[in-house]
């Protein structure tokens, strides 16, 4: 019954509530009942946590001058005073603290080993479809030149030699030759590359081994494209340069049939699946 300290968390609770509603310990004027508990404090309470308290505290403090004039009896100690109810409520200020160091459980709390095998077993077979997800494939179109050592080279035997090689990630597209002076030509010839699976600098090593025909190659041009196809055998071009392939930026009518490329700073197209013109489309 009545206060019990001044110092303990529990005792400046015990406090704390008691005069949530009180502005004195008793009655509504100042007494010695707050005298002898003023003087039980070693400090001024935390005001934050306590604040009823601290404004209590305060309040008397500015009526120390007078604290031996107060009425009420000066003999009875501080315990005599305070709640009837020796049960400790809870500081709500402390409990909001605990709160907020605890807000999802604690730490040694074991998760549910059925819980914790079913989001692994998620987790893995997210990473293996994120996995198993097709990368886009990086692919150039690259404008190669092969020159021969004369004009006594054979350039068909030429152009079939560098034909011949086969890669995957390669495909060979349109060539003609090129006059090059006194009756020397050399081959130009267009090709496809996937990006991770061919090297040039090999490809051209490659063709320079026929030292028979090669004197050296050259890339002319190379950049990077997607691919668009028809909207059907011998039709209009569709896809993001559908403008430049459908002959606006053209002088002539133009034809599809398969794949095309298209390169838009030279508005070049080549079609790589039938080397032969067939009948001409006009373009809408």
């Amino acid at each position: 019954m009545g206060f019990t300290d001044f110092a303990s968390d529990a005792g400046l609770t015990i406090a704390n509530n008691y005069l949530a509603t009180r502005s004195y310990i008793v009655g509504d004027a100042p007494s010695q009942a707050d005298v002898v508990s003023f003087k039980a404090f070693s400090g001024a309470p935390d005001a934050e946590k306590y604040p009823h308290v601290a404004r209590w505290y305060k309040h008397i403090a500015s009526h120390e001058a007078e604290h031996a004039t107060l009425p009420g009896d000066a003999s009875k100690p501080y315990t005599a005073y305070g709640p009837e109810s020796t049960e400790l409520p809870t500081n709500p200020k402390a409990a909001e603290e605990d709160d907020d160091m605890d807000l999802f459980g604690s730490d040694e709390e074991e998760e549910d080993p059925e819980v914790v095998k079913e989001r692994e077993a998620r987790l893995a077979e997210y990473k293996k479809k994120k996995e198993a997800k097709p990368k886009p494939v990086a692919k150039s179109i690259v404008t190669l030149e092969v020159k021969p050592w004369d004009d006594e080279t054979n350039l068909e035997e030429l152009e079939a030699n560098v034909r011949a090689i086969e890669k995957e990630g390669l495909v060979w597209g349109a060539s003609k030759f090129v006059t090059v002076g006194f009756g020397i030509k050399k081959l130009q010839i267009n090709l496809v590359v996937e990006d991770e699976k061919i090297s040039l600098d090999e490809l051209q090593q490659q063709i320079e081994e026929d030292e028979d025909h090669v004197q050296s190659t050259d890339v002319v041009s190379q950049g990077s494209t997607p691919l668009h196809r028809c909207n059907g055998a011998n039709g209009i071009p569709t896809g993001r340069y559908a403008e430049a392939v459908n002959g606006m930026l053209f002088n002539e009518e133009l034809w599809c049939d398969g794949l095309f490329y298209v390169i838009p700073r030279k508005y070049t197209v080549m079609n790589l699946n039938n080397p032969r013109r067939p009948r001409m489309i006009p373009a809408t």
